[in-house]
Order: C-alpha cells, then structure tokens, then sequence
C-alpha cells in the first residue's frame, strides 16, 4: 500500500469529506420535507382559492339576473310591487306567539291641528 494512504493527514481528510457529504445528504433531506410540506400548504391555499372564486361566480352569475335587483330593493329598500300588499306583523307580549295590531282608542289628531300646534309651539302630552 502506499504511504500516502496510511498517513493521518488523509485519514483526516477522507474523515472530514465523509462527514460532509452525510451532512450534505441530511440538510437536502430536510430541504426536501420542507418544501413537500410547503407545496402541501400552497395545494391546500389553491383548493380554497378555487373555492371562494366559484362562490364569487356563482354570486355574479345570480347579480346578472333581473331578478336579483328587484329581490335587492325588497330586502335593503322595503320597496314592494303594485300587486303586493304589505302586512305588518307585531309581536305580542308573549315572545311565542304573534298578535295583530291594536286598535288606538284616541282619536287621531287632524293634520292641519298639528301644524298649528307646532307653529304656537303647543306640546302635547
């Protein structure tokens, strides 16, 4: 064998070339489960992306319709169509069942008595 081989200066060396590459090999192993458990992340960021942009089609596809505008007005405007007749539904004292309005035992007061109540600045208890 030659003498190069059995000096300690190449044992050394070979020694710290051999830790090298198994810690080479380690680092791109935990390189490798990193990045698999990122592109488990982004994969799963994807899936909710489609997701909430098929729901925002599917919203548009409903806003095009005309539809949609009249059921906006109803629901933000309280607008109704001239075939409709509006009911108002008051809760009684018991929160289970409903009851209808009551009649106002006091006279309704004219329109005219009323403003000039308020110009004389008459207030009514």
């Amino acid at each position: 064998m030659h003498p190069v081989f059995r000096s300690k200066l190449t044992t050394v060396v070979l020694g710290m070339g051999t830790l090298w590459l198994v810690g080479v090999a380690v680092l791109a192993g935990i390189r490798r489960y990193g990045a698999a458990s990122d592109l488990v992340a982004l994969e799963s960021r994807i899936d909710d992306a489609q997701r909430e942009n098929a729901r925002l089609t599917d919203e548009l596809d409903r806003m095009k319709r005309p539809q949609w505008l009249a059921l906006l007005a109803r629901q933000q405007l309280n607008y109704k169509q001239p075939d409709e007749t509006v009911v108002f539904v008051y809760k009684s004292e018991k929160a289970d069942t409903i009851a209808p309005p009551t009649a106002s035992t006091v006279p309704p007061i004219p329109s005219w008595r009323r403003w000039l109540e308020w110009f004389a600045g008459v207030r009514r208890e």
